[in-house]
């Protein structure tokens, strides 16, 4: 197993090693910088999956490529040429459009408590899971409750939840097990896992996911997170792992208000979507279901700090729930992807707190090829709320100020059709 953990000094190019390694190194190490990788310059991201990254790392494997390069020239007309994948340039981004929103409803905490993820089913209806739950709170469409979902772990944290075509995902990280429930509570499978647990899911043709999947690590008194991007099939068997990362709270290179992966499927093309993150850039790498590459979108723009309110506040937070203070200088582009019903990509990417405040979010909107049509400013929505996107509607959920706000929303004129 591959994972990207450190950065080289000479060349800024993410050195590969090996799992079992870099804990060894770990456990000698903690605390030290050089632990873990350098701040936002860890890119998370397989460099082996990224065709403008691909390197020669030693004379040996230098002279065995060229050997197969002579082999495979000479034997052109018989070889199969590797399937293309289109580059997709947005070089020109417009300042952001206040987006125009109508509150619809809102749920505030007098019926939700530190709300830490929401899904839909098919009938629109809200499913909530809150921190340090046993059970998830359903609402209709209109935000008028309708039943609370508990399953045969009674008595356990809730630590994840996915739905697919009314079946109900549930996960349980300290069980090791997930359970398959229909959203009339009918228990139709259980699964256990040896070290890890399943997180994000989403679902693709004929029963394969990809998701993340999450291992916790407990090294003298640091938490360190394991955590994998792979395909699945229905029974959670990997088809491929995609990337890996192994980090530390403590070391200070994972942001607790982002996600680590960064992908999203869009089901009207067929395809899935993951950010890869970098100083001067973010790119989206776009698969079809098999994983074969077919498209890449580059997406110049200047880097964002974090500006000294947001340092301040971050040490307020870190020292109320017993967290390291944040370390890092610079913000990742991208704080999370999601698809509309109609197939447009849209890409939350850091703002300028200085610029916007720091409660509003920026909003990259792209065509289903690729290309950038709009960016828009949603106010009243700060860096750890989580931020749901339908064709109709936006769900902004407040974890710390227990609140789920809802909108319907119009794009500016020149937006995306």
């Amino acid at each position: 197993m591959l994972i990207l953990n450190e950065i080289n000094s000479e060349t800024e190019e993410p050195m590969i090693r090996g799992f079992e390694e870099i804990v060894s190194d770990s456990e000698q190490k903690i605390g030290k910088k050089n632990a873990v990788s350098k701040g936002r310059k860890n890119m998370y991201f397989n460099r082996c999956l990224d065709p403008d990254k691909i390197r020669f790392n030693n004379i040996f494997e230098s002279l065995l490529c060229f050997v197969l390069l002579v082999l495979i020239t000479g034997c052109a007309q018989k070889t199969e040429q590797p399937a293309g994948y289109d580059s997709v340039l947005n070089s020109q981004f417009k300042d952001p459009s206040e987006l125009s929103i109508s509150k619809a409803f809102a749920l505030d905490s007098t019926v939700l408590k530190n709300p830490a993820d929401i899904k839909f089913d098919s009938d629109g209806d809200i499913y909530i899971v809150e921190y340090n739950s046993s059970s998830i709170k359903i609402f209709d469409k209109s935000g008028s409750f309708k039943n609370k979902f508990i399953t045969e772990l009674d008595s356990s944290r809730i630590s994840s939840l996915n739905i697919d075509r009314d079946t109900l995902y549930i996960g349980y990280a300290k069980e090791k097990r997930l359970l398959k429930y229909t959203k009339d509570g009918k228990k139709t499978g259980d699964f256990s896992f040896d070290s890890e647990i399943p997180n994000e899911l989403e679902f693709l043709s004929e029963g394969n996911m990809i998701g993340s999947f999450r291992t916790n690590l407990v090294k003298k008194e640091d938490l360190y997170i394991g955590i994998e991007l792979k395909l699945v099939d229905k029974y959670f068997k990997q088809i491929r792992l995609i990337s890996s990362f192994f980090g530390s709270y403590y070391s200070g290179n994972i942001d607790p208000e982002v996600r680590i992966f960064q992908f999203a499927v869009d089901r009207v093309n067929k395809k899935i979507c993951i950010g890869i993150d970098s100083d001067k850039v973010y790119k989206i790498h776009c698969y079809d279901y098999e994983m074969n590459l077919r498209s890449v979108i580059t997406n110049p723009l200047p880097v964002v700090k974090f500006s000294k309110e947001e340092i301040e506040t971050r040490k307020i937070t870190a020292k109320k729930f017993k967290m390291p203070p944040l370390k890092q200088e610079y913000k990742p582009f991208i704080e999370s992807m999601t698809f509309d019903a109609k197939g447009n990509l849209w890409v939350r990417r850091a703002s300028n707190a200085l610029i916007y405040g720091t409660g509003s979010a920026i909003f990259d909107i792209f065509n289903g090829s690729g290309r950038y049509k709009t960016s828009v400013l949603l106010k009243n929505a700060v860096r750890f709320n989580h931020v749901e996107i339908t064709d109709k509607m936006i769900y902004i959920l407040d974890p710390v100020g227990s609140v789920l706000s809802v909108f319907s929303y119009d794009l500016p004129s020149g937006g995306v059709k």
